[in-house]
């Protein structure tokens, strides 16, 4: 098995992975400077959320795998993806912590952003 550093630059230098991470880091550096965009603050991130991390996911398994720069996540990979992020931030956290907070409409944004990396951006890249 062999590790290709070329392979997870192209895969995370697609510009709509950039732009997602952009707006991540826009919105967190909002939130410091006091600026407080309600339903961004809500639900972007959460929107978001799971196409960012299964796109780093996808780089990291194009870096190992035989297919290489044709790899993509299965729709299996998406769902589990989706349902561990959903347990994990929406059950578990704020079970045990109250800086977090359940909201459905959270789990509705993950499903949502994991229906768009599926349908739009779980893509090969060129070879």
């Amino acid at each position: 098995m062999t590790f290709s550093l070329r392979i997870v630059s192209q895969t995370y230098a697609q510009p709509w992975f950039l732009l997602a991470c952009m707006s991540f880091w826009l919105q967190f550096f909002l939130q410091k400077a006091g600026i407080h965009i309600p339903w961004i603050h809500a639900w972007w991130d959460d929107l978001i959320c799971l196409p960012v991390v299964m796109h780093l996911i996808t780089g990291i398994f194009r870096a190992f795998h035989p297919q290489g720069k044709t790899f993509v996540l299965d729709r299996t990979m998406i769902v589990m993806t989706f349902i561990w992020i959903s347990i994990v931030f929406e059950f578990l956290l704020p079970m045990y912590s109250e800086q977090y907070v359940s909201d459905p409409i959270d789990i509705l944004c993950y499903a949502t952003g994991g229906w768009i990396y599926f349908r739009y951006l779980n893509n090969p890249l060129s070879v």
